[in-house]
């Protein structure tokens, strides 16, 4: 080649060269970027997964706790989570807790806020429905969890109460006999006395019965709603004793016609809302005595009853006595009102 020729062709070499490196420069950090997406190492990964829900970086609080519910940052909103009870069996123990969440846990206390629980059943203000219930059906009620904090949640229930071994309805035109078990009476006309002995369990809805009720030591005896032609005698139950309740509760309101007497039962006596044309004596009982908003035809005795006794709203023809209670029978700000005189503890 003459010499002339050799120095250009070696000029567009070089420059060649040294383009073919430019372009490749240009395609390595043109590449850079996704090269380091796939780098779990990277700063942009890094970066990308601290906005990620469930990543260190959220969990670290930079946008927010993972979960309110639950979070140290801000807690869950209070709720009752019981959803539904197990079903109560009437004589029988009733023991079940109430559960809630959030809120300024655990510090809640309960209540019913709506309506009421079967009679014989309460709830603590820890959370326990407890207690024997004495009445069958099924009863709605509404309660409430509040917390420390002033916050609260409300629940609406239902509640049946169950364990019928023998149930009278209908019209009986006899005379009726209660034994040991348990017999529920619901709309039933009996057309004679009703006597119950020792050991039954006896739950009266809307019945009539056509003469006197002699109950001697039952387990436990509700009469609710219900009209009683005679004498009513309740002596020696081992457990609860109610005979009727104030308008609109669960249990209504008895007729009675002639004598009222309950002597001597351990579990308690509720004697509530009844019209009673002749007199009334509740005496030497134990446990929470109620005797409230009754209109008796005949003089009242409420004497030597122990566990704490309400006398209360009461309208009386003829003499109040009371004497022996322990302690001494409370009125509730519901005074009495007697057609004679108001005697011993209750004493206006």
């Amino acid at each position: 080649m003459p010499r002339y020729m050799r120095w250009p062709v070696l000029v567009a070499g070089a420059l060649a060269f040294s383009l073919a490196g430019w372009l490749l420069a240009s395609v390595i950090r043109t590449g850079t970027p996704a090269s380091a997406a796939g780098n779990p190492g990277s700063r942009t990964q890094r970066h990308a997964a601290d906005r990620r829900p469930g990543s260190s970086g959220w969990a670290e609080g930079r946008h927010g706790p993972a979960s309110t519910c639950p979070g140290a940052a801000r807690a869950c909103p209070l709720s009752v989570s019981t959803a539904s009870l197990p079903e109560a069996t009437l004589g029988a123990q009733y023991d079940v807790p109430m559960l809630a969440t959030g809120g300024n846990a655990p510090a809640y206390t309960w209540s019913v806020s709506n309506r009421w629980l079967p009679p014989g059943l309460s709830l603590s203000p820890a959370g326990i429905v407890s207690g024997s219930p004495v009445l069958a059906g099924t009863f709605q009620f509404t309660v409430r969890a509040a917390d420390s904090a002033g916050d609260s949640a409300a629940q609406t229930l239902s509640l049946t109460v169950g364990g019928c071994t023998t149930v009278v309805t209908g019209t009986r035109n006899r005379p009726l006999t209660i034994g040991a078990g348990v017999t529920c009476l619901d709309q039933a006309t009996i057309s004679g006395p009703l006597t119950i002995t020792a050991g039954a369990v006896v739950s009266v809805q809307a019945s009539t019965l056509g003469g006197p009720l002699s109950a001697q030591g039952p387990a436990r005896l509700a009469v609710c709603g219900s009209t009683i032609s005679g004498p009513a005698t309740v002596t020696g139950a081992a457990g609860p004793v109610l005979l009727g309740g104030p308008g609109g509760t669960l249990c209504p309101a008895d007729t009675i016609t002639g004598l009222v007497t309950v002597t001597g039962d351990a579990g308690g006596v509720t004697l509530d809302g009844a019209t009673i044309s002749g007199p009334a004596r509740v005496a030497g009982n134990h446990g929470q005595v109620t005797v409230s908003g009754n209109t008796i035809g005949g003089p009242a005795s409420i004497t030597g009853n122990t566990g704490g006794t309400v006398v209360a709203g009461n309208s009386v023809s003829g003499s109040l006595s009371c004497s022996g209670n322990q302690p001494a029978p409370a009125d509730r700000g519901e005074p009495n009102i007697s057609s004679g005189p108001a005697t011993g503890q209750c004493a206006l």
